[in-house]
């Protein structure tokens, strides 16, 4: 019932089984129905288990404007673990200070950025 669903991946995992085909999230690139973010989000949560990401740990994410981003959203809040975004075009040195701040499990970004904290891109979330 959608009265007890209370965060928005829940939404979204009710929303891909009664309207997988429905569109989810547009953007410049696409779009994703709710099936497809659904599918995204679960491999996301299930990649952050395999890298040892567990409920209440820090995941620094570098924000961009795409339906994959999303999908790397809601899988960090559907594992539970708490998600700090980040501006796109941050210097590599600010992200590495944010990410020592909140004692950051994992950055994920499109490169490395080289501060000694565990990274991977959201594509490779993806393939997990």
């Amino acid at each position: 019932m959608i009265d007890t669903v209370k965060t928005i991946p829940q939404h979204i995992l009710y929303h891909a089984c009664h309207t997988p085909d429905k569109v989810a999230v547009i953007s410049d690139n696409g779009s994703l129905t709710y099936a497809q973010l659904a599918k995204k989000m679960g491999s996301v949560c299930h990649a952050l288990g395999q890298m040892g990401v567990t409920a209440g740990r820090t995941v620094v994410s570098v924000a961009s404007h795409s339906c994959d981003y999303a999908a790397v959203c809601y899988g960090i809040h559907l594992a539970g673990a708490v998600h700090v975004p980040v501006e796109n075009r941050i210097p590599a040195n600010r992200l590495a200070e944010i990410a020592e701040a909140v004692d950051a499990a994992l950055i994920i970004a499109p490169s490395d950025p080289e501060c000694g904290v565990r990274y991977t891109t959201a594509e490779l979330l993806f393939d997990v």
